[in-house]
């Protein structure tokens, strides 16, 4: 069996894995769940690296569409979150060139997130989940 690597966080880990590492992933995950607050109420969210364009991938922050959506991400506007890893709580501003992806069908919002001393901790999504889509951000896919 292939070593596991505790510095990375594989969602679909493609080899079975044991009880140990198991719960090594469950507590690495656990660091990137986060509350979020809004006008239109509490909801959570987790942090996440996407495949962007070839070859690149980005660190983003994914929740619901009812929570996070057009109307809660007008520019300059704050988004309140309490890090699930020690209860901290910050905020995310949008007033930059972030891609932001909102589906009401899928009621999914993904917001690109700069990473900072507070947000650090993010999943390592496998490349393959989004072999189909080549550019989530891309309104034509």
């Amino acid at each position: 069996m292939e070593d596991f690597n505790k510095e990375k966080i594989l969602v679909n880990y493609p080899l079975p894995v044991t009880l140990e590492n198991t719960r090594t992933i469950l507590k690495q995950m656990e660091k990137c769940i986060c509350k979020i607050i809004t006008k239109n109420g509490k909801g959570t969210g987790f942090f996440c690296k996407i495949p962007y364009e070839e070859n690149k991938i980005i660190p983003v922050l994914i929740t619901v569409n009812h929570l996070l959506n057009e109307s809660t991400l007008n520019e300059n506007e704050l988004i309140n979150i309490t890090l699930n890893d020690d209860n901290k709580d910050i905020n995310i501003k949008i007033n930059d060139n972030r891609l932001i992806y909102t589906s009401k069908k899928y009621d999914t919002t993904i917001i690109e997130i700069k990473p900072t001393d507070d947000i650090k901790d993010f999943l390592e999504l496998d490349k393959d989940i989004f072999k189909d889509v080549p550019n989530i951000f891309d309104e034509s896919v």
